[in-house]
C-alpha cells in the first residue's frame, strides 16, 4: 500500500492572480456580458476618480502642497504638472487593478459556476413572439390607464362627499 499525499487546494490569493479560466467554454455568454458590465462600472469609477483628484480645490492639492521636499527631490517645479500626474496615476491604477479584478472574479470557480447555471436556465426560459409581446404590453398600459382612471374617479367622489359634509379643510 503506498500512501498517499493530501491533495491541497491552492490559496484564494493564488488562485485570484491565476490567469487559468475555469470551465472555458460553459457560461461563456453570461461571463462575458457580466465582465463587459463590471469592467464598464469600473471604467466609469476611475474616470470619476481622476475627475475629482484633479479638480483645483481638491484633497490631493491642498495635501500634495505642503509636501515641498518631495516635489524638490523629483524636481517637480510646476504643481498643476504634478497635480494631473497623480491623478492620472492613481486613476489608471485603479482602472487597471479593477479590470483585472473583474475578470478573475468572472472566472473563480463559485462564481463562474453560478454564473453558468443562470446561461443554462435562461436557455431555458420560453420567449414570447414579437406579436404576443406588443400585445401583452397594450393590455398592461390599458389597464394601468383603467386603474388610474378609477383611482381618480374614487378621489373625486371621496372629496366631493367631505366637502359637502364640512370634513375637508380644502
Amino acid at each position: 500500500m503506498s500512501k498517499e499525499k493530501p491533495t491541497s487546494k491552492p490559496g484564494v490569493l493564488r488562485s485570484f492572480l491565476s490567469f487559468k479560466l475555469y470551465k472555458r467554454n460553459q457560461g461563456r455568454i453570461t461571463r462575458q456580458v457580466s465582465f463587459g458590465v463590471l469592467a464598464v462600472v469600473i471604467a466609469l469609477a476611475a474616470w470619476r476618480l481622476n475627475v475629482t483628484l484633479y479638480a483645483k480645490e481638491s484633497w490631493l492639492s491642498a495635501r500634495m502642497a505642503d509636501w515641498e521636499s518631495l516635489r524638490a527631490l523629483f524636481g517637480v517645479k510646476d504643481q498643476a504638472f504634478y497635480d494631473i500626474t497623480i491623478a492620472y496615476l492613481v486613476s489608471i491604477s485603479t482602472l487597471v487593478l479593477g479590470v483585472f479584478s473583474s475578470y478573475r472574479i468572472v472566472n473563480m470557480p463559485r462564481f463562474a459556476d453560478f454564473l453558468i447555471s443562470v446561461e443554462a436556465e435562461m436557455n431555458k426560459v420560453s420567449w414570447p413572439s414579437r406579436g404576443e409581446l406588443i400585445r401583452s404590453t397594450i393590455v398592461v398600459i390599458a389597464v394601468i390607464f383603467f386603474l388610474a382612471l378609477t383611482l381618480f374617479t374614487y378621489d373625486l367622489a371621496w372629496s366631493s362627499l367631505f366637502k359637502a359634509f364640512g370634513i375637508s379643510a380644502s
